[in-house]
């Protein structure tokens, strides 16, 4: 049981992977001047939630595994534990720069920039946690 197990992080750290990126390509594409902005906008608005839930999950759910399923890890031993970490203070970062009001320019201007961290975070803490793999 324990060898079907040890793969429920990561595969809810790859769904939560695509779903930054995503958020993060809507979030960008909702910038430009184009027809379909407004649209980008709602899904960039509906789906950002979900995504930083599924990040928290994967945040949460990688030490769990480690300390229920996998004897040979420690759990802040390795880059991939910190850059997860990061990954979900990044975008609780960007949910608190865009529930700013739109007076404060400087945190609403920093939005962007933060969600492209955690897009490439979260890109990065994949390609770390494949070499972890069992």
């Amino acid at each position: 049981m324990n060898e079907v197990l040890v793969y429920g992080h990561p595969a809810l750290a790859i769904v939560a992977c695509v779903g930054v990126v995503w958020v993060g390509f809507v979030g960008l594409r909702s910038r430009r001047k184009r027809p379909d902005a407004a649209a980008s906008r709602i899904a960039h608005r509906a789906w950002a939630p979900r995504a930083w839930a599924l990040v928290v999950l994967a945040a949460v759910g990688g030490p769990v595994s480690v300390v229920l399923l996998r004897e040979d890890l420690e759990v802040t031993d390795s880059v991939h534990f910190w850059v997860g970490l990061g990954i979900a203070g990044l975008m609780t970062a960007g949910w608190a720069t865009s529930r700013s009001p739109r007076a404060k320019a400087a945190l609403w201007a920093a939005h962007p920039w933060i969600g492209m961290a955690s897009m490439l975070g979260a890109i990065f803490a994949l390609m770390l946690g494949l070499e972890m793999l069992p």
